[in-house]
């Protein structure tokens, strides 16, 4: 369940990457979406995603396919309720969007426009139509 003062705690939560570099497995997409997001529930979601064992982007593509099939959705769906569609993505949810022909996981910003993303040049936004699949933190 969301705590009471989530809103402050999701702005606050997606500010607080503004000056972490990025570095895979620590502080990639998804590692972004699963820690933002821990910020306003009140379980361990994090731990919901298990321990990850990447350094680089070349074991993280090892690390993906043998744990996920190389999918990105099956990392959420393991842990989240995946909403009926992109269109049903509310504000905070975490969310799959595709940027430059690429899939990247973000998380619903305040206002529910746009999506909060943590890519190789650090952490920028999408617009909300960007978004292909969505699951619920609730």
């Amino acid at each position: 369940m969301r705590k009471q003062n989530w809103p402050e705690l999701l702005k606050n939560g997606i500010e607080s990457w503004k000056e972490i570099p990025f570095q895979w497995g620590t502080a990639d997409c998804v590692q972004f979406a699963y820690r933002v997001a821990a910020e306003y529930v009140d379980y361990d979601l994090p731990e919901r995603l298990g321990a990850v064992d990447f350094t680089d982007e070349y074991d993280a593509q090892k690390y993906f396919m043998r744990e996920y099939g190389g999918k990105l959705e099956n990392i959420f769906d393991r842990a989240l309720k995946r909403r009926p569609s992109a269109l049903h993505a509310q504000q905070g949810d975490i969310v799959i969007a595709q940027n430059e022909n690429q899939d990247i996981s973000g998380i619903v910003a305040p206002g529910g426009r746009f999506v909060a993303v943590k890519a190789k040049k650090g952490l920028f936004y999408l617009p909300f139509s960007a978004v292909k699949t969505a699951w619920a933190v609730e």
